[in-house]
């Protein structure tokens, strides 16, 4: 619609300064004022497509701006997602450690309680409850 109107636009800007500038000189040459005319229609046809490859180059860099900023969000909601899900792993990490840290007088506890019955295995000579208490004593420990 707005390329026919251009032209037609073109035409009559032509037209109008033939009129008003060559009208006294080409007025017995009707022939050159219609080629000048229909010049002038092709440079407003040109003029309009010229305007429709910029509009439609514009319209290109919008979008490519707005997926570049797109995929930055992206990147930095990623990136996001990623710190946090570290963040909740080394929470995790560190409750457990906590955790293990309270067991460990328990444990502690329980090691010793097998390790002094090996030594009243070993003071008695059966050879095979020292050897059951002392690994017991050692998995209880964590060793």
């Amino acid at each position: 619609m707005f390329g026919v109107i251009g032209v037609v636009a073109g035409i009559a800007v032509t037209m109008w300064i033939i009129s008003k500038f060559f009208v006294g000189i080409y007025q017995d040459q009707p022939a050159l004022t219609g080629l000048i005319s229909v010049l002038g229609g092709i440079a407003g046809l040109f003029v309009r497509v010229g305007i429709g490859a910029w509009r439609k180059r514009r319209v290109r860099a919008r979008r490519a701006l707005a997926s570049r900023k797109a995929e930055a969000d992206r990147e930095v909601r990623e990136a996001a997602e990623r710190r946090e899900g570290a963040a909740r792993a080394a929470v995790a990490a560190a409750q457990r450690a906590v955790a293990a840290f309270e067991r460990a007088p328990g444990h502690l506890d329980n090691g010793h309680g097998w390790i002094q019955n090996a030594r009243t295995h070993k003071a008695n000579g059966a050879f095979s409850p020292f050897c059951s208490a002392v690994e017991t004593g050692y998995h209880c420990v964590g060793a």
